[in-house]
C-alpha cells in the first residue's frame, strides 16, 4: 500500500496532515505522490508524519513501498549524464587515480571510502543500500 492510499483509507488529507505536523503542504505532496523517495527523507520528517498517524518510522516506511529499494531505484532512476562508472553512488577520482563510493541517506551523501578498482566500490554501494534498507525498517540511524 502507498501513502497516498493509507491517506485516503484514513480519511485524512495532505492539506490537514501538513498543517497538523507544521510542514510546507507542497513538501509534503511531493512525498506522498513519490516524487522524493521515503528514504531521502530526514528522519525527523518522517518521525512527525509517523507519530501524527501513530505507526512506527518502520510501518511507514513499509506503507510508503520502499521496503525493497534497492531494486525500484534501479527502474525508476535514471544515470546522471555524466556518470563514467556506470553505477549510482560511484565516481572515479582521476587525481588520486580510485574509485570512490556514497550514498545518500537521511539527506546526507554518506561517503563509503575510496577503493582500487570500479568492482570494489560498486560491492560497496550495494551493500550499503541493503545497509539502507535494513537501518529504514528497524530505526538505526
Amino acid at each position: 500500500m502507498k501513502l497516498k492510499e493509507y491517506l485516503k483509507l484514513q480519511g485524512i488529507t495532505v492539506y490537514h496532515l501538513a498543517k497538523a505536523i507544521e510542514m510546507p503542504r507542497t513538501t509534503l505532496e511531493d512525498i506522498v505522490n513519490e516524487r522524493v523517495w521515503l528514504s531521502e527523507c530526514k528522519y525527523s520528517t518522517l518521525n512527525k508524519i509517523a507519530l501524527y498517524l501513530e505507526i512506527s518510522v518502520s510501518d511507514l516506511v513499509e506503507v510508503g513501498g520502499i521496503v525493497n529499494y534497492p531494486e525500484e531505484i534501479k527502474t525508476k532512476k535514471r544515470l546522471a549524464k555524466n556518470n563514467q562508472s556506470g553505477q549510482t553512488g560511484v565516481c572515479y577520482k582521476a587525481l588520486r587515480g580510485e574509485y570512490s563510493a556514497y550514498i545518500k541517506m537521511w539527506g546526507r551523501n554518506i561517503e563509503l571510502g575510496c577503493f582500487k578498482t570500479q568492482e570494489e566500490a560498486v560491492a560497496a554501494r550495494k551493500a550499503a543500500e541493503k545497509l539502507k534498507v535494513f537501518s529504514l525498517k528497524y530505526h538505526i540511524d
